[in-house]
Parts: C-alpha cells; structure tokens; sequence
C-alpha cells in the first residue's frame, strides 16, 4: 500500500506540473531509471535539457523556446521530457538534490562539457542524438531536435555504422555535418580529414571550409593548403583568415613550448586557451624565438611574434608592456588588424587591470574593433560598455548597452544582467 502511495504521488507530481501548459511538459518526481522505464513502456523517445542556472541560453530557451505551443506539440508528442540541473547552489530545491547523483553521471557518461547540451535516447534507453547550443526560434530547434527521430540523422547510430565500417565519401559527410552540429569536438577533425582523403580538389569551397575545422596540426592536410594558396582560401574564408590558422597552429607548436617551457595549449573557443604548463619563461629572448621561426616560417616569423607577445605580457600580468604590444601590434596591423584579437585584449585589461592608464588604452582598442567590424560585433560592444563603466562614464555604458541590446535584438539576457547591474552599481566583469 505504501508503495502505491509513492507511485500516485510520483505520477500526480508530473501532471500537476503538465496542467494549463502550452509548451513542453517536463516531467518531475521520476528518478533516472524510472524515467526511462515510462519512456519504454509509452514507447517514447527521453529528451533530456542539461542546464545550469548561471547558463544565460539556457534561460533563453526557458523563457522563449520552451513554452512555445508548436515547440511544446513537437516535443510532448514525440519525447518524455526532463530538465536536469547540472550545477549545484544553496537555492536547490528536493526535486533537483534528487537528481545529484544521476547528474553527476550523466555528465561523465556523456561527456557534457557546455550548456545548454541537448541529449536523446531510444524508447530503449540507447543513446542517439545530441545538440549542444541553444536556437532562439523554435522552429530551428524543431528541425534540429527531428533528427533525433530519424535513424539515418541520429548522430550516435551514425557513428557506430562508421566503426563498423561504413567510409563511403557521401557517408563520412554527413556524419562530419552531424558531428559538428553534436559539436564533438574530438571527432569532428578526424572524421573531416578522413572525408577530406576522398577529395581531388581540396580549394573548392566546400572543402576548403570544411579544412576550417580539420587543421589543427602543422602536419594536417590543410595546413600546406592554407600556408600556400592562402589568396585563393580567403576568397572563401575572409581576408586573412588562412594565415591566421597557419600562425595560431605555429604558436601552439612552436612559440607556446618556447615561452612556458615545454608547455602546451589548447582552445577552448574562439580565441580562448587552456595552457597545460605554468612554468613561463621569465625573461624570453625574442630575437631567438625569431630566429628559431625564420627557420621554418620566415614569411610569418615577424607576426607571429607580434602577437605573442601580448599573450606573453598578459600571462606575467606585466601591463605597460601589454599595452605596448598592442600598441605595437595596432601599428603594424592598422585597419587589417583582427578585430576580435583587439576585443580579446581589451577584455583581459577589464577583467585583470584596475590601471586608469591601461583601461583608457583599452577603450581606443576597442573603439578600433568596433570601427574595423563596422560597429556590428556585440562582443565588442559589450566589452566597450564594461570598460566606460570601470572608467567611471556610467552613463555613457549605460546608453551604449541600451544600443547594443537593441540591435542584438533582445534574445541575449547577458546583454541585459550587464545592464542591470551597471544601474544598480554591481562589479560586471
């Protein structure tokens, strides 16, 4: 009889939660394993929101996309639907305490490494499909979510028929398109370059887009490709952008192990790195580091070193010389410069530096990035508020974020949390 109760209880828990609901019904007060016996018992498919609570998509598809009433009939007709919470705070309540351990889990079984991260799994429990990435319209998340119905787009039993040998060129596309889309990072250059081998012309612009994600390494087929057709690249690409790979890939295997002896590093997103060593040289000879490119890369040496040392320089937190070889770099660079590489160094000045000196020279750098992306760049912008806020020109960050907001359209409530605390004199960065 006890046991009854608990079920009753357990069931009226999820309906009480699906009442008056026009959008997805997520089920609550099932655990892991009794939420996927419901699964396999209505004969439905598990989707499964991964979130955490500081994760600002992930409030966006909770306010815009999930109570949608087209996104609710998709997902409720095809899915038990469940939202698990993947960090944990002093406001949680029992509901997702309960779901500690299965979170913990999940999250290694599933290799969750950014969030929001969408999983599916079979009636069966099999693990199929996965997005990771939130989609401001519901209809795109739509159209991504039913290839998680369909065997031939269900990114994991499409790389299982991979292992079993299924390496047709048509095949090895369309898993590298499902595997960016899962964004396995670890996969997606192999299977690209994989695919890449059955290719006789690898500077049409298909190829040469997909060689973007495949060239990691000095030693991948893109690399020649972009270090010696790089005009005929950046016709598709964008001006510069060949060499770039060619110099960021030349960093990583030459000047990184230089300048933190022995060290490696890794990317963590656009412009972003983990380094795996903190033993940095202290005092770097440059003219050998210079050398030693010349050797190898004598056409990019010169560059190359001109933006390591502002890496260099932010590394030691030495900030008149980081501000000197920006600088450096600006003059070399002018209009051609990398506006998100200004964007990248403005904001380490904001998050690292109280110096008034550097924070105004960060401010001109930004206001070159913006005019270098003709003002249409809202990182940038972002960054420009912060720093006319920590300058002290309240009002003019608070009108600057106003703008910025409206013309990214309102979707992004970083924007907005920016703004609010700016108002309320809150630290932003």
């Amino acid at each position: 009889m006890k046991k009854i109760i608990v079920v009753l209880l357990l069931l009226s828990s999820t309906i009480i939660h699906a009442q008056g609901q026009k959008g997805v019904v997520f089920h609550q007060g099932l655990t892991w394993d009794q939420l996927k016996e419901k699964a396999r018992k209505e004969k439905k498919f598990i989707f499964l929101d991964a979130y955490t609570t500081w994760c600002a998509p992930c409030r966006m598809m909770d306010s815009t996309v999930f109570p949608q009433k087209k996104v609710g009939e998709f997902f409720n007709r095809n899915f038990i639907s469940v939202k698990v919470q993947f960090d944990i705070t002093k406001n949680d309540n029992e509901e997702i305490k309960s779901w500690y351990k299965d979170a913990k889990m999940i999250k290694s079984a599933y290799a969750i490494k950014s969030y929001p991260t969408f999983l599916f799994f079979s009636p069966d429990g099999e693990y199929i499909h996965r997005i990771v990435g939130a989609s401001a319209i519901g209809e795109e998340f739509i159209s991504k979510s039913e290839d998680a119905l369909n065997p031939d787009k269900q990114y994991y039993i499409l790389k299982r028929r991979y292992e079993a040998g299924k390496k047709d060129p048509d095949f090895l596309l369309l898993l590298q398109k499902a595997a960016v889309r899962a964004s396995d990072s670890d996969f997606i250059p192999l299977i690209t370059n994989e695919y890449l081998k059955t290719q006789k012309n690898l500077l049409s612009e298909e190829n040469l887009k997909l060689l973007l994600v495949a060239t990691l390494k000095s030693n991948d087929p893109g690399f020649s490709i972009f270090q010696n057709y790089s005009i005929k690249a950046d016709l598709f690409l964008g001006n510069g952008k060949s060499l770039q790979i060619v110099k960021d890939i030349v960093t990583t295997e030459v000047v990184i192990p230089y300048l933190r002896k022995g060290g490696t590093r890794i990317k963590m997103g656009e412009g972003f790195f983990s380094y795996s060593s903190e033993n940095i040289e202290e005092n770097p000879d440059w003219n050998k580091l210079t050398m030693q490119l010349n050797d190898q890369y004598p056409m990019l040496a010169e560059d190359i070193v001109i933006e390591s040392k502002p890496m260099y320089y932010g590394w030691t937190q030495n900030w008149p010389k980081f501000s000197e070889s920006v600088e450096h770099y600006i003059l070399k660079n002018g209009d051609l410069a990398d506006g998100s590489r200004l964007n990248i160094y403005a904001w380490t000045i904001l998050s690292k530096c109280d110096d008034s000196k550097s924070i105004n020279a960060a401010l001109k750098w930004c206001r070159k990035a913006i005019y270098i992306q003709n003002g249409k760049d809202i990182s940038t912008l972002n960054t420009y508020t912060n720093l006319l806020y920590k300058s002290g020109r309240k009002a003019e960050a608070i009108k600057n974020q106003e703008e910025t907001i409206k013309m990214s359209g309102g979707v992004d409530s970083r924007l907005t949390d920016v703004l609010n605390k700016i108002k309320n004199n809150e630290k932003t960065w």
